[in-house]
Formats: C-alpha cells, sequence, structure tokens
C-alpha cells in the first residue's frame, strides 16, 4: 500500500501491517528443540514422553544410543545459522555455524551429556540434557556381582595357594624325617662297622 504498509488478507477482511516495527527493533527468542528421534535397530524413530524426565531432560537406554535432534529458531523473516555443542562437562566446543537444523549423533557412550544450541539471532541458549545408560552388564547390580565374584575367585585362589603350601610342607617334612631316619641307619651301620673293626684288633691282639 505504501513504504512503510502493507495489507494482509483474511477470512473475514483483512490487516494493516506496519514494516517499520520490524526493522531491526525486534528480539528474537532462544532457538528451540522441536523432535528428537532415536536409532530403534536401525531406523529413526521419534521419540515420546517415557523418554522424558522433565522438561529438558531425557534418558536413553544404551541399544538406543543415536540420536538426532531437530531444532528450529521460530523466525519467518530472518535466515538463522546454529552452532551446538554436546559435551560430557560445563565447558562447550561449539561447532562451526550452519543452515542445518537437523544434528545425528551416532554410538553414544553411556554417561551425562550437554546439548547446548545457539542461533545468529539470539544470543540466548537452548540447553537439552541427555543422559546414556549403561548397557545391563554394566549396570550398577552387575558391577556389585562382579566385585562380588572376584572376591569370590580371590577367596578360592588363596585357598588353594593354601592347601598347595600346605601339602608342599607335608611333602617336605616326611621327606626330611625319612632322610633323617636314613641317615641314622646309615651312622648307627658306620658304629656296627666300628665296633666289629674294633674287635677284630682286640681278637688279633
Amino acid at each position: 500500500y505504501s513504504v512503510s504498509q502493507s495489507f494482509i488478507s483474511g477470512e473475514e477482511g483483512f490487516a494493516v501491517v506496519n514494516r517499520n516495527d520490524y526493522n531491526g527493533s525486534r528480539t528474537y527468542d532462544a532457538p528451540s528443540v522441536t523432535g528428537i528421534q532415536v536409532d530403534v535397530k536401525g531406523r529413526y524413530t521419534y521419540i515420546d514422553s517415557t523418554y522424558f524426565d522433565g522438561a529438558d531432560r531425557i534418558v536413553l537406554p544404551y541399544s538406543r544410543n543415536g540420536i538426532v535432534i531437530h531444532f528450529s529458531s521460530l523466525s519467518y523473516d530472518k535466515n538463522a545459522q546454529y552452532s551446538y555443542s554436546l559435551a560430557s562437562g560445563n565447558t562447550p566446543v561449539w561447532s562451526e555455524w550452519t543452515r542445518s537444523p537437523v544434528k545425528e549423533f551416532a554410538n553414544l557412550s553411556p554417561g551425562k551429556y550437554i546439548f547446548r544450541l545457539r542461533s545468529s539471532l539470539s544470543s540466548d541458549i537452548c540447553v537439552l540434557y541427555i543422559n546414556v545408560e549403561s548397557p545391563w552388564y554394566w549396570s550398577t547390580a552387575t558391577k556389585i556381582l562382579y566385585i562380588l565374584l572376584l572376591g569370590l575367585l580371590i577367596y578360592l585362589l588363596m585357598q588353594w595357594h593354601k592347601h598347595r603350601l600346605a601339602k608342599q610342607q607335608l611333602a617336605l617334612t616326611r621327606r626330611m624325617k625319612e632322610e633323617v631316619a636314613l641317615q641314622r641307619q646309615k651312622s648307627e651301620n658306620e658304629i656296627l662297622l666300628l665296633k666289629q673293626a674294633q674287635l677284630s684288633e682286640e681278637v688279633v691282639h
């Protein structure tokens, strides 16, 4: 209609928009996560509420440790660029700016992660907490079981070593007794020979 005004038609009439109200004065909110998919047997499926532990926390089983995150800046008048970070600590390592609103993370190790997302239109950051559970063979219960089995194994090894030492000691004692008896018999034989020799000398004398 003019340099600064436009008409937008509607079902029951039209609206007048003053474009000057949007030139450089609009502020944008932080980008938001619009969808999350997980890898289920090689196929990505959108998650439901069972994966969420609050509004900004998701818990993934180890069998579904591949994830695809969809996000948007919710701006229709400007094209946004995105930068993201997935870290297990509090120090983010930001990616290069990209226009793609999708990011895939495959084969995540068990642990707790923080996904941070920012856009070129806002200084605010979107945060999503991701917890990848440990596999069943490395859960807390199995770790306790492993410790108990290790303790039992060490105990059995100590008992076996103790039994082996006792057996060796018994064999050594038996051999020493046999050697002492043999030495005693040898000494007695030598004494008899000496006595016989002495008697022979007395007879000759």
